[in-house]
């Protein structure tokens, strides 16, 4: 019975892509089914003493604070884990880990996304640039990555880790073949080519997926897009917003306001009590409804601050200060 609920779950999941307005319906459906199967989040729902009848529209669903992802094993209904993810971090300890029922779902549901946003992957030509991703293994952005390789022109496509050499030529290579060409890595990374080579792909679609790992000081998204743009003379330049704890991913449009894909839906909760919604267009907490999280928890409170800008963008403002949002973290201390 259990298994016949999350293959109907799934169906719905899938129908929603073409039926946005069904969206409500299916996060409280699934906000159900993983309060009845997670033990994890029916506990931290519990302790905020809400049950799923108290819950009549999916912006009051309980969003389970990220950090139970280092410290509990967040699964929906008994199975074996296909894989895991697990965040970067700045060291190997308390790292968040995200299993994996099904590394194709994740696929799939990344591809999807793709699509509706640049389009097919047949014969593009991936040039992923990923330091500090691609040698501590276990990444949901590789796995993407490396997905999205296999499907596009091989010949050229591939991980260049620190062989910029390489990478550029083979950019001139594909370029000068009028293959459609992108250039995907972290913020560094990249601004560290652009700032040492003198580049002019007019053409290039790069896209940053954030991450200055300390490594240099932060930038405002428009000061980034500047330099990014000046650097490899394009005017093609994206950002990526996506996380370990999440399945599905968000891309920028024209500017820096990023596009809900069609499994998510934002919400902002106010930084000092993030139980509560903040005003629209004010900055808070992002919340991330990503249904494709059927197998583990599809309501996510960040440690990121954003703001709504309409029903389906937001815009990313950086990280919390101070990432131990008291108040919902304390209840985390909770399920240990």
């Amino acid at each position: 019975m259990a298994e016949l609920t999350a293959t109907l779950l799934r169906n719905k999941l899938l129908e929603l892509k073409t039926n946005p307005e069904m969206f409500e319906g299916v996060a409280l459906d699934i906000f159900r089914w993983q309060y009845a199967n997670n033990a994890t989040y029916r506990k931290f729902c519990l302790c905020l003493g809400i049950s799923p009848i108290q819950v009549q529209s999916y912006d009051k669903i309980p969003l389970l604070p990220i950090t139970a992802f280092k410290y509990n094993i967040v699964k929906t209904g008994q199975w074996q884990q296909e894989t895991v993810f697990k965040s970067s971090g700045t060291t190997m300890l308390n790292r968040s880990t995200h299993y994996v029922r099904s590394l194709q779902w994740y696929r799939d549901i990344a591809l999807s996304i793709w699509e509706d946003t640049f389009g097919s992957l047949q014969d593009v030509v991936i040039l992923a640039l990923l330091p500090g991703y691609l040698e501590r293994g276990e990444s949901s952005l590789v796995a993407m990555v490396d997905y999205f390789v296999s499907l596009g022109n091989t010949v050229y496509s591939g991980f260049y880790l620190s062989d910029i050499d390489k990478l550029l030529d083979m950019l001139i290579r594909s370029t000068q073949e009028g293959k459609k060409t992108v250039l995907l890595g972290v913020s560094y990374a990249l601004l560290q080519v652009a700032e040492n080579y003198d580049l002019n792909f007019p053409e290039l679609l790069v896209i940053e997926t954030g991450g200055m790992k300390g490594l240099r000081e932060d930038m405002l998204k428009e000061d980034l897009f500047v330099e990014l743009r000046r650097g490899f003379g394009t005017h093609h330049v994206y950002s990526e917003y996506g996380m370990t704890e999440l399945f599905s991913q968000s891309y920028t449009g024209g500017g820096i306001e990023f596009n809900m894909s069609w499994p998510q839906q934002f919400v902002i909760r106010q930084i000092n009590d993030p139980l509560s919604s903040e005003k629209s267009g004010k900055q808070g907490l992002l919340g991330c409804i990503d249904l494709s999280n059927l197998d583990t928890c599809s309501f996510i409170l960040t440690e990121d601050t954003g703001r709504l800008l309409s029903p389906r963008t937001f815009e990313w403002m950086g990280r919390l200060d101070q990432a131990e949002i008291r108040g919902c973290n304390l209840l985390v201390e909770d399920l240990m």
